[in-house]
């Protein structure tokens, strides 16, 4: 993930055994770049980028900011597990 031209964070997508569509998403973005949109903006190119693909995530449940990430990005909490599905499913 770059912003401006420059290393601003990770966003990686892991196939799961079980689901040849469903991938974790990990993301982690450098603490010099907090606070600018830049994790929402990298969730929601993946989810421009991949149409036909269920994304999940697990945050741990102190984590706040995350919560609020994920939730603004679009995706759906479902017992406790951030889902992104595709349009139409």
């Amino acid at each position: 993930v770059e912003h401006h031209g420059q290393s601003a964070g990770v966003l990686r997508l892991d196939q799961q055994d079980d689901a040849p569509h469903m991938f974790e998403v990990s993301i982690l973005v450098s603490p010099d770049k907090y606070r600018l949109g830049i994790g929402q903006a990298a969730l929601r190119a993946a989810r421009r980028l991949h149409t036909r693909l269920t994304m999940t995530a697990h945050v741990l449940s102190e984590n706040s900011i995350s919560h609020t990430l994920f939730l603004k990005a679009g995706f759906l909490n479902e017992h406790g597990r951030y889902i992104s599905r595709p349009k139409g499913a």
